[in-house]
């Protein structure tokens, strides 16, 4: 699918080139920019291509071969800076984890120390309960067998008269 637009709004623009690359805009409705051909020189230069043009003349330009290793090299600089740096990142995070994981562990047995003392708790109230029980039923018991014996004394009696 294609679009169209008038003419009035047909302008392709263009980066900045440097002055040894030819460009040319099309569709533009008006001439306010510089023209950059050879045969008109752009106003402005670019400073890359001024610096290039210092070095070329004063023979300090790198062999292209030269240029690869410096860049290799400033990769392998960048790479191991780089490395280094995410190898702190991550033990910043493992020694982060470690404090947390410690802290989550004292929460955690300080809870579980809670619930044991809760329980312990429990168990002597339910001791407590089971002795007042016991005693009662002992006190039953007594009751009981005094009642009992009443019981075969006045039988005896009521037998013998």
């Amino acid at each position: 699918m294609t679009c169209t637009f008038p003419a009035s709004l047909r302008t392709t623009c263009t980066a900045t080139a440097p002055d040894a690359v030819r460009t040319f805009r099309t569709y533009a409705t008006a001439r306010i920019y510089p023209l950059s051909t050879p045969n008109h020189p752009a106003e402005r230069t670019d400073p890359q291509v001024s610096e290039l043009h210092s070095k070329l003349s004063t023979g300090n330009v790198l062999s292209q071969e030269a240029e690869g290793k410096a860049d290799a090299d400033d990769v392998a600089a960048g790479w191991q800076k780089l490395r280094a740096k995410v190898s702190g990142d991550f033990d910043t995070l493992r020694e982060n984890a470690g404090k947390r994981h410690a802290t989550h562990q004292a929460k955690h047995a300080d809870r579980r120390a809670d619930n044991a003392e809760c329980d312990a708790e429990d168990a002597i109230e339910f001791a407590i309960y089971a002795l007042e029980e016991a005693e009662y039923y002992v006190l039953a018991a007594a009751e009981a067998r005094v009642e009992a014996v009443d019981a075969e004394l006045n039988a005896d009696i009521k037998n013998a008269e």
